[in-house]
């Protein structure tokens, strides 16, 4: 009973988001529009691109085709019909070629993009950074939905300033439109992250603990952090994170057991904890994982841009949102478990990939595995299980 009564909260939460994100723009609001210029660049976020811009070595002249006075047009920004303000900023290298790579120009990056404080969306992924720190002036833009900072050779520690301030826990919604004011001008304690529903650093050289900023990202959807020096024990909070649908934090250096708060998590279908990360006994709550145990499973609202990379039987293959329904994974391969695999686990028969190869599990396999009949990869190799192997 109250698993339904949270589904139709939820449920209530969504539907109030539509209701406020499509309230018609006040009188004021529409003026400010017409004085402004339909679509117009603001001048101080054209001035604070062209800065940002000026920190960089372009190759490909992606931001050096950056010219006009209208900034809404340039390659890779878009702004707010309603408001001209920049949201989004996308400068991700799509060639997969090095010699493509934006590249900084100085050792650090320019702190101008603080300037865009209606931005939601910002993508710099498979760039050159020059090992740099994460700027802590990325810390102001709090209405940031989207961050991507994927491949793009950043270093060093999160800066404390993303972390600091914490608040309660807050109701986050939200919509793709071209509204940038809306729920988030109900309430000016919005923090950096408090709006967050992607959040990609995969492949870096990043480290220090578990992203305290995330404690206050109730709304967060998608989040990566695999392939850095990230370290400590995955924290207990993440059952907060009831959105929470794909979870990667796999090659890291986590230690400690798999915190059962995270078996919490029901809408969690993809968790990748792959790779010299825990320890301990794989708990038998694993058949919370509601979202694991259903077949077809249609997300709702998710909002995902990014490729995700899954790996079975040694081959890497990148899902995108148009093959989402595939993400059904369940990866804890190359660590350190003991135990017996639990019976529980053939209850998620919703998975499409199981990966538990190279720990130290022992025992039989499960009787009823036979029953994850959506399977198309199960690699339990390089363990020490023992018996038959079930007919089921």
């Amino acid at each position: 009973m109250a698993a339904e009564f949270g589904h139709l909260a939820r449920r209530a939460a969504a539907i109030l988001c539509l209701l406020i994100f499509n309230v018609p723009p006040s009188d004021s609001r529409a003026q400010a529009r017409i004085s402004g210029g339909t679509g117009a660049c603001i001048s101080r976020e054209r001035d604070a691109l062209l800065s940002f811009k000026a920190g960089l070595l372009d190759p490909a002249g992606r931001p050096s085709s950056w010219q006009g006075e209208d900034c809404c047009r340039w390659k890779g920004v878009r702004c707010s019909n309603r408001t001209g303000h920049v949201v989004k900023l996308d400068l991700r290298n799509t060639n997969d070629d090095y010699n493509s790579n934006l590249i900084l120009s100085s050792d650090e990056m320019s702190p101008s993009l603080a300037a865009l404080q209606q931005l939601r969306y910002l993508d710099l992924s498979v760039n050159d950074f020059n090992n740099s720190n994460i700027p802590v002036s990325m810390g102001s833009l709090k209405n940031l939905r989207y961050l991507n900072l994927s491949s793009s050779v950043f270093g060093g520690k999160i800066p404390s300033q993303l972390g600091n301030n914490l608040t309660g826990d807050v109701v986050q919604c939200w919509k793709e439109s071209d509204d940038s004011s809306s729920v988030f001008s109900l309430s000016s304690s919005y923090q950096f992250g408090s709006s967050m529903m992607g959040l990609s650093l995969r492949n870096n050289d990043l480290s220090g603990e578990f992203l305290k900023f995330l404690q206050r990202a109730s709304a967060l959807q998608f989040l990566d952090l695999s392939y850095n020096r990230f370290f400590g024990t995955l924290p207990k909070w993440l059952e907060k994170m009831t959105w929470l649908r794909v979870l990667s934090v796999r090659s890291n250096m986590f230690s400690g057991d798999i915190p059962w708060n995270l078996t919490c998590l029901e809408s969690l279908h993809h968790l990748d904890i792959a790779s010299k990360i825990i320890s301990g006994t794989i708990p038998s709550s694993v058949s919370r994982l509601k979202a694991m145990k259903i077949i077809s499973y249609i997300p709702n609202g998710y909002f995902l841009e990014d490729n995700i990379p899954i790996t079975t039987k040694g081959q890497t293959r990148d899902y995108t949102f148009i093959n989402y329904d595939l993400l059904v994974n369940l990866d804890l391969s190359s660590n350190s478990l003991t135990g017996q695999i639990p019976e529980e686990i053939s209850l998620l028969i919703g998975l499409k990939n199981m990966n538990l190869t190279s720990n130290r599990l022992v025992g039989k396999v499960p009787n009823q595995i036979g029953d994850l009949k959506m399977l198309e990869s199960l690699d339990l190799s390089y363990n020490e299980l023992s018996g038959e192997i079930p007919s089921s």
